[in-house]
């Protein structure tokens, strides 16, 4: 019994290499992959957390998870300075400009009914319910 890696695989022949032993090249193996039963190497010890630092950038990876899930929470503030801008200061085009924001702040609940009912009047799918 020997774990190899598969590298091409095909419907009646494979491709594997020996990780132990690359340069020996390839072993081609007729028969079906997927009768084979499939080997892990799980290792896990300490010398990983270095390899895995170096490897990827792990702290901008790190930046991106923390920032993800503060977002939503920081929407309502930014709302709120908004709102107060929209009625504190006078700029030119001041309506306009609000009802482009609120036409970007509608959730897509609000457009479930509207949408529903034109796909019934535009598909016909009512005649056949009453």
């Amino acid at each position: 019994m020997q774990s190899l890696a598969l590298i091409r695989k095909g419907r009646n022949d494979s491709s594997f290499i020996d990780p132990a032993n690359p340069q020996a090249g390839e072993i081609v193996w007729e028969g079906r992959w997927r009768t084979l039963s499939p080997t892990y190497d799980l290792a896990i010890t300490w010398e990983n957390y270095p390899k895995a630092f170096t490897t990827i950038s792990f702290l901008r990876m790190l930046g991106y998870t923390l920032s993800m899930p503060s977002s939503p929470p920081l929407l309502p503030a930014c709302r709120l300075l908004l709102a107060y801008g929209f009625c504190t200061f006078s700029i030119p085009f001041k309506n306009v400009l609000f009802i482009v924001l609120i036409s970007t702040i509608i959730s897509p609940q609000v457009t479930l009914v509207p949408t529903y009912a034109f796909f019934i009047a535009s598909a016909g799918w009512a005649r056949g319910c009453l």
